[in-house]
Parts: C-alpha cells; sequence; structure tokens
C-alpha cells in the first residue's frame, strides 16, 4: 500500500451512554458523532448490551455496541461477543471467558488516578494476568493508551473548562478544539 492509498477513518471508542454512566442518549450520540465528522463510534456501556440493537450504520457513521466489565477496579472492554460478563469474577477468569467466546479484550484507562476522594476510580492494577487460556501466537489484548474521562478529571481542578464546552454533555464526544 503507498502512502496515497492509504485512507484514514476517524472515530470514538469506550463511550457510554444512559444505558450506564453516559449522559447522552444512543442517538444524542449518534448525532454528537455526526457532528464531529466521525465515521465510526463504538459504544461501550458497563456491564450491558442494551443498546445493541441500535448496531449498524446510521448514515455515513458505523455504531458498533459492546460492553465494558466494570468490577472495582480493571476494567475491560469486551468486544464483539453476544452476551455480557459477570464482573464478579477474578480477572484473568474474564479474560478467558472474552477470548473463549471468539471475543476480543482492551485494558480500558489502564491509569485512571484518584484526583477527588469522592469520584470513582478504576486504575488497571492487576498486571500478573496472562494471556488468554486460548490464547494463539495471534492472540492480542488491546491496552487504552488515553480516556478522556480519566484525564479530564485528573485535570479538571487545574485548568479552566473552555467555554465551547460547556454544554458538553453527548457521552464524551465532542467537535475537536480548533
Amino acid at each position: 500500500m503507498t502512502q496515497q492509498e492509504r485512507y484514514v477513518y476517524p472515530g470514538a471508542l469506550h463511550i457510554h451512554t444512559t444505558y450506564s454512566d453516559g449522559s447522552g442518549t444512543v442517538e444524542e450520540v449518534i448525532t454528537a458523532a455526526h457532528e464531529a465528522g466521525l465515521r465510526w463510534i463504538m459504544i461501550t456501556d458497563h456491564d450491558t448490551l442494551d443498546g445493541r440493537h441500535y448496531e449498524g450504520w446510521h448514515e455515513d457513521v458505523l455504531l458498533l455496541v459492546n460492553h465494558e466489565i466494570t468490577p472495582l477496579k480493571n476494567h475491560f472492554l469486551a468486544l464483539e461477543i453476544d452476551e455480557v460478563i459477570d464482573r464478579q469474577q477474578p480477572t484473568q477468569a474474564f479474560i478467558d471467558n472474552v477470548y473463549g467466546r471468539g471475543g476480543f479484550g482492551i485494558i480500558a484507562h489502564p491509569d485512571d488516578h484518584l484526583v477527588n476522594k469522592d469520584e470513582g476510580v478504576h486504575p488497571w492494577d492487576d498486571w500478573a494476568v496472562n494471556w488468554p487460556g486460548n490464547a494463539t501466537a495471534e492472540t492480542s489484548i488491546g491496552i487504552e493508551i488515553w480516556n478522556m474521562m480519566a484525564d479530564w478529571r485528573s485535570n479538571r481542578n487545574r485548568i479552566q473548562r473552555p467555554q465551547h464546552l460547556t454544554d458538553l454533555r453527548l457521552s464524551r464526544v465532542a467537535r475537536p478544539m480548533p
């Protein structure tokens, strides 16, 4: 593939809606994605696939619906499986369950850290986990390298919120800053 043959498909991963702790409905998130110029979005509400019936193309935006496994710590995005994985299992067990069902997983907000004792933080602290039990040479686990809410929460007392973000409520999807 040459440089001229490459394509860019901007999107957003790890979006929450009113099906869990997001402030926007699925319809509002889709609208925000259109307005932001995104081509795909992935909803990963906490421990539910309730929005799955929205999955598919919405004009020029592809919506994928998966879920986030949310024990107290060690949150994990469970992708491409048809049932919600029990969050009460040990970390290795839920990783094995995701991959055992043919899915793929991403370690979510691994560096989430406490700034305000009243806010929930959910860092990844079980680095002793192994590859899924059915791993092959091609098996991989993803890791979220940046999470807007973890970053925003950690800096919110140190910076003033830009005026154009004062009505940011659509599950953290907004237009890029100029």
